[in-house]
């Protein structure tokens, strides 16, 4: 019961702070909490699940690969863009991520679009599909690098 009441709680404070506490606001506020209060999954139906303990040095280097990579990415498409004549050869290949925790995976392909000139377009299973600005790019390297670092966050072997 306690849960609930400071779920209750949380929802006020954030339609609070998100219209500046507007009183006009509630009409559409309440009904909303409501919803939400009645869609909130049960803890107690689910087991709970160990959270995952993370590697700070890794995370550090995380950072690291991260800042650079966004910078190189940036510069990349910048590059592209101001070029007078648009240098590109795109192409789509597949990759397998070796990741087992969904929590890792999620970042993983969350930050695959930093590296420059890519994306993930699809994912199916653990398959996923890699967009990429120019094929002349080694961006499997880059890829491999990042997901390597990421599995070193969660204690994942690779």
């Amino acid at each position: 019961m306690w849960m609930l009441a400071r779920w209750v709680l949380l929802l006020i404070a954030v339609w609070l702070i998100l219209t500046a506490g507007n009183l006009a606001s509630w009409l559409i506020g309440l009904p909303f909490i409501a919803i939400a209060i009645l869609l909130k999954p049960s803890t107690e139906e689910r087991p709970e699940l160990p959270s995952p303990l993370i590697n700070i040095i890794a995370v550090l280097q995380f950072g690291y690969f991260f800042t650079i990579e966004s910078l190189r990415g940036g510069i990349d498409v910048s590059r592209r863009v101001l070029a007078r004549q648009t240098r590109t050869d795109p192409v789509f290949y597949s990759y397998s991520m070796q990741l087992k925790l969904p929590q890792a995976q999620q970042i993983f392909i969350s930050c695959i679009s930093l590296l420059p000139g890519t994306l993930c377009a699809d994912v199916n299973s653990n398959r996923l599909k890699i967009h990429t600005l120019d094929r002349q790019t080694d961006t499997t390297k880059g890829i491999k690098r990042l997901e390597s670092l990421v599995a070193k966050i969660f204690g994942e072997a690779y």
